[in-house]
């Protein structure tokens, strides 16, 4: 496995689960966005919380995972991903720019070539979908105090919108994106669902 966060796989009951380590805010912030993006619809990896550790269980069980990265390298603008996975599939890039808007939302900072991805058949190579949503341990400011009334917060916001602004197809695309709507009474069920407690559910 790469990344910086310590990590291991354990095969159990007949499935393979990554574990990981990380501080109660950070496994706060990847069940919390596992359970939003689960709410809203969007495909996601399945995350547990499980004796100190966040785990999540292989969605690559039946298709071959390929990081963006084996296509890109590491330049990960939205302009040259997304016009790469627009010359794939335009339902690819839909779901693409559904990831972004949904990185928007939870700032998730740390979205590059390597978690995201593409499923591949196994036996002929071609390529089935992008591959769920995964790997938001830092998303909810969780590694880097901000008071949400700071400026810089909206960073990544304008950095996307500015894309959707210049990109034609990308705004194109981008109309017809629809989330349904998300109330505070149930982001609150969300939050007190989650048994691990951090100091990052007061940002919400």
């Amino acid at each position: 496995t790469t990344g910086s966060f310590e990590k291991g796989w354990r095969y159990i009951n007949n499935q393979w689960w990554l574990y990981k380590c990380g501080t109660n805010e950070q496994i706060f912030a990847e069940l919390f966005s596992y359970k939003f993006a689960s709410l809203i619809g969007l495909n996601t990896a399945i995350y547990e919380y499980d004796q100190g550790y966040i785990r999540s269980k292989n969605f690559a069980s039946k298709y071959n995972f390929e990081p963006i990265a084996s296509l890109l390298g590491d330049n990960d603008s939205y302009d040259l991903v997304f016009t790469t996975l627009l010359n794939i599939d335009r339902s690819i890039a839909k779901d693409y720019l559904k990831l972004c808007f949904f990185d928007c939302v939870i700032n998730n900072i740390d979205r590059h070539n390597e978690n995201i991805g593409l499923l591949r058949n196994r036996v002929d190579g071609k390529i089935k979908a992008l591959a769920p949503n995964f790997d938001n341990n830092l998303a909810l400011y969780s590694n880097v105090p901000i008071s949400l009334n700071d400026p810089k917060k909206d960073g990544m916001i304008k950095l996307f919108l500015n894309f959707i602004k210049n990109n034609e197809d990308a705004k194109s695309i981008y109309k017809t994106l629809a989330f349904r709507d998300i109330g505070v009474d149930e982001i609150n069920k969300i939050i007190n669902s989650i048994s691990v407690k951090a100091n990052i559910s007061n940002k919400l």
